[in-house]
């Protein structure tokens, strides 16, 4: 094994030395945060930045910044950020550890365990802080593949992964979605784009400008969610049903769609046929008007209402759904549904047309036709644990405590927890606490030490994202523009930190073990680290737009790419869109089974489902201290006569409990609430062995073995029958 140290590898900044003063600086970068990128431009003073607010040069923010964002200052100058990396002593207390140490004894310890079980005992969980930072989202995979381990897990699996998997089923239209710039109406289902920033193809920078600016041109907004939420007050036509009701209601609209004529029957005979729409029309037919409505909780005639103002009155728009659909019972279908509503209405971007694509990506044409299902999880073996298997290329989440806790000779013993808080995100807490505790090797790569990395035998403090060379996700349709954005480091690491780049992390590992890494395509020099720079180069050296060109924009820039106009499709291409495979007929089927019996079952009150505070990106924030000091905990939000029937004040303490556990929380009113659901933020709480955390862990309620989803193993949880009752008095702060 060899051993390269950090401090004498060549460009490797020396952060140990006390920094000089810095005359001021004004510069432009992109906010991290969330996978919004906003533009930013701030005033920088002694490497400290004074000011910050949106670059209104920035063709997709326009100068918007959310709140979350410009507390950029605190979340990377403030005391609770790590600035150096942590080891578990004999004592059990995590201390400081010089770099190279931990380095070294991570090494040895993972080369061990490899010799010993397999490279598969080797695993990687990615959170956002890892997918948002381009190079390191790149190379913990090239580090796995030169490990010879396909154990990736991501946060995408628990988030909204009936997409992926409707994808895999039915076909994509690789132009995309019609955009809200281009749309006479839009149907919103699951999701708060004002709030979440982060709808897929749909209102992530600026997002109440943009609705504000649709609104004004005539756009109909459909919304359909149980609380008037801040997109819902916007909306023509606000559907507020039940919670977990979506997959009801988007058959439903099928239905009327197709029994109306009301589908775009050109599209559907040249991109579905006959036979499979025949087969999406059968499976509807018990989704009737009254049968919906009933059991949806839905006002009679609204059902038909959303129909015709979607698909009979508007021609151009698409439906667009969030973690609400994604995470509720089941979400698999009902985010078929939703794609196959786009579908039979044709709802996609056409021959002619501008697509928004990745100006990452190399050129290739793009045509109006369909990439048929490939179903990549037929092509994997099964999981050990639940028969379940790969979703494109990532092992499930959910099923992640089971492969670390099953005996057997491929059970996961290192797991490095890169930018994720799985201790607090991912369902069943009490099980995924257990988990990590049980592995051999913990290692969590985080700038502050979260409820994980309170577990971790290694917590490494890495720089944070205006301290790195960057570029934006490469997710084509993230945005609503054909846009890209590259950044340098506009701040350098804080005086006597010991930091490292999430990317240079995995360099120095694959070093120690001896090994090869292949990080996109190009053999590293696995002598001398790379820079950030070198591995973004690497990342653009095929893409459409050159980095010495982009380098020019310090705002990003809209790109006007030829290959973007979309093509007529080949006149003897027969793909088609498979809109109801047999597979998902069962799940109908099985959905209409559930229907027959009560939502709530004896002895709960409510149905619980999560909901996003606009101060937080899921558990991002939670440590800062202005955040804090505007939302110290996530309140359990109850209409206010809900409170009343219960006996209970804004701020008393409640318990809550499931089928699968229970929680204390702080209740507190919300009259936009429909009667009967409960509110409760994820991303808080401390582990389940403290006797106070802050705030209250949703988690705590979840089962990820009991009720999940048969491709994905996407538990229940959301619409989840809880008891609400008092607990206590009423509490000043948590």
């Amino acid at each position: 094994m060899r051993t390269t140290a950090i401090s004498d590898c060549e460009g490797w900044p020396d952060m140990t030395r006390e920094q000089s003063a810095t005359p001021s600086k004004h510069v432009k970068s992109f906010c991290r945060f969330c996978g919004a990128s906003c533009g930013t431009e701030m005033q920088i003073e002694n490497n400290r930045i004074v000011s910050i607010h949106g670059d209104k040069d920035q063709a997709i923010g326009e100068g918007y910044m959310c709140f979350k964002g410009l507390q950029a200052e605190a979340a990377h100058h403030g005391p609770q950020r790590l600035l150096r990396s942590l080891k578990r002593g004999a004592d059990g207390d995590l201390a400081p550890v010089p770099l190279t140490d931990a380095l070294d004894k991570i090494a040895v310890k993972i080369g061990a365990i490899i010799d010993r079980h397999g490279p598969r005992s080797v695993a990687v969980l990615e959170g956002g802080g890892c997918y948002l930072t381009s190079t390191a989202h790149a190379m913990y995979r090239s580090f796995l593949a030169a490990v010879g381990s396909d154990q990736i897990f991501t946060v995408n699996t628990i988030d909204q992964s009936g997409r992926m998997v409707a994808v895999e089923r039915m076909g994509v239209w690789p132009a995309g979605c019609q955009h809200l710039d281009t749309s006479d109406v839009i149907l919103i289902v699951g999701t708060n784009p004002l709030v979440a920033h982060t709808t897929p193809e749909f209102l992530t920078t600026n997002p109440t400008r943009r609705i504000k600016q649709a609104k004004a041109r005539g756009t109909k907004i459909i919304c359909i969610d149980p609380r008037r939420c801040e997109t819902a007050r916007y909306a023509d036509l606000h559907l507020q049903p039940l919670p977990g009701a979506d997959g009801l209601i988007l058959g439903g609209l099928i239905r009327i769609v197709l029994a109306e004529g009301w589908h775009d029957i050109e599209f559907c005979q040249r991109h579905v046929g006959t036979e499979r729409l025949d087969d999406l029309v059968s499976a509807v037919q018990p989704f009737t008007e009254a049968f919906v409505a009933e059991r949806a909780g839905l006002a009679p005639g609204q059902l038909r209402a959303a129909a015709a103002m979607f698909a009979r009155d508007g021609k151009r728009g698409s439906v667009f759904t969030g973690t609400g659909t994604g995470m509720g019972p089941f979400s698999n279908l009902a985010l078929h549904f939703a794609q196959a509503l786009n579908v039979i209405c044709g709802r996609f971007t056409r021959a002619g047309e501008m697509a928004v694509i990745s100006p990452q990506q190399s050129a290739y044409p793009l045509y109006a036709d369909v990439y048929p299902a490939t179903r990549s999880w037929d092509g994997k073996p099964p999981s050990r644990t639940r028969g379940v298997r790969h979703l494109l290329g990532e092992r499930l989440t959910a099923t992640l405590a089971d492969e670390i806790l099953e005996p057997g000779p491929e059970k996961i013993r290192v797991l490095i927890v890169d930018g994720a808080n799985a201790a607090q995100c991912v369902p069943d807490q009490l099980r995924m606490v257990a988990a990590l505790k049980d592995l051999d090797l913990l290692v969590v790569i985080d700038p502050t030490l979260t409820i994980t990395g309170q577990l971790a035998d290694y917590v490494i403090a890495p720089t944070m994202y205006f301290e790195r060379p960057d570029l934006p996700i490469e997710y084509s349709q993230l945005f609503h523009k054909t846009f890209l954005q590259y950044t340098s480091a506009v701040l350098d690491p804080p005086a006597g930190s010991e930091l490292i780049d999430g990317a240079l992390f995995y360099w120095h590992l694959a070093a120690r073990l001896d090994l090869q890494l292949d990080f996109k395509g190009v053999a590293l020099d696995m002598s001398t680290p790379p820079s950030v720079d070198d591995l973004i180069a690497i990342m653009m050296r095929n893409a459409s737009v050159s980095l010495e060109e982009l380098k020019q924009y310090p705002s990003g820039r809209e790109f006007n790419l030829a290959h973007a106009v979309v093509l007529p499709p080949p006149a003897d291409q027969t793909n088609r869109f498979d809109v109801m495979p047999a597979d998902v007929q069962v799940e109908c089927q099985k959905l209409l089974e559930h229907e027959k019996v009560s939502r709530l079952g004896a002895g709960f009150t409510h149905l619980l489902s999560s909901r996003r505070m606009r101060d937080f990106h899921n558990s991002t924030g939670t440590q800062i201290g202005a955040v804090l000091k505007r939302s110290p905990y996530n309140p359990a939000f109850l209409h206010p006569d809900d409170l009343t029937d219960l006996g209970l004040q804004d701020g008393d303490h409640i318990r809550i409990t499931s089928e699968h556990g229970s929680v204390e929380a702080i209740a507190a009113p919300d009259p936009d609430l429909r009667r009967g659901v409960m509110n409760l933020s994820h991303g808080w709480g401390g582990l389940p062995s403290e006797s106070e955390g802050r705030g209250s862990s949703v988690n705590l309620l979840t089962n990820a073995v009991a009720r999940y989803e048969s491709v994905n193993a996407m538990p229940w949880i959301s619409a989840m029958p809880v008891r609400v009752e008092p607990c206590g008095a009423k509490l000043a702060a948590v």
